[in-house]
């Protein structure tokens, strides 16, 4: 394999795994959304990530840095608890970037990506 070839694979194999470490981020969201109804929305971009909340008895965000009172008992396999979801945003963060995604989305509702 060529030079120009082996670095245009690398290329395409880095893309695939970045849109699947973007794909984890989201479904894991969601599922803590679901599981915290009083969780609204997710928001990712410029390199930082946290939920909001209307839940005036939690606050109005949280991030890495505040996670107090929602979604803290591990499920059977350890997904699904925020601390947890943060940890895996920064090791994805570390090799992707990927907080410098915008996004932004409830539970259910569709990823805007342009706000």
């Amino acid at each position: 394999m060529n030079k120009k070839h082996a670095l245009q694979k690398i290329d395409e194999y880095f893309d695939q795994a970045d849109t699947i470490a973007l794909d984890l981020i989201v479904s894991e969201a969601r599922a803590i959304m679901v599981a915290d109804p009083d969780l609204d929305e997710f928001i990712m971009g410029m390199g930082t990530c946290n939920f909001s909340t209307t839940n005036r008895e939690k606050g109005y965000w949280f991030s890495n840095e505040s996670t107090h009172g929602i979604v803290d008992e591990d499920d059977d396999d350890g997904s699904g608890t925020i601390d947890k979801f943060f940890e895996m945003v920064e090791e994805l963060n570390g090799r992707f970037q990927s907080k410098g995604c915008p996004m932004r989305f409830t539970a259910t509702g569709n990823i805007v990506r342009n706000w």
